[in-house]
């Protein structure tokens, strides 16, 4: 478990320092926030989707 939420944990204690100290200028968040859920979010979900076992077993079930 802990191993999930440490990478998290340490992306958004990297986002608070880079936001505070080095990278002030609002603009520059608001066209990371746009990248974020107009082209990496999709992107995510169909390289998931693509990546995903869709194949029966002989019990026409899933897996």
């Amino acid at each position: 478990m802990t191993t999930s939420i440490v990478p998290i944990v340490l992306l958004l204690a990297a986002r608070a320092l880079l936001r505070h100290r080095f990278l002030t200028d609002p603009g520059f968040w608001r066209g990371l926030e746009w990248m974020s859920y107009r082209v990496f979010t999709p992107t995510l979900f169909i390289t998931s989707i693509a990546g995903t076992d869709l194949t029966m077993s002989r019990s026409g079930r899933c897996c």
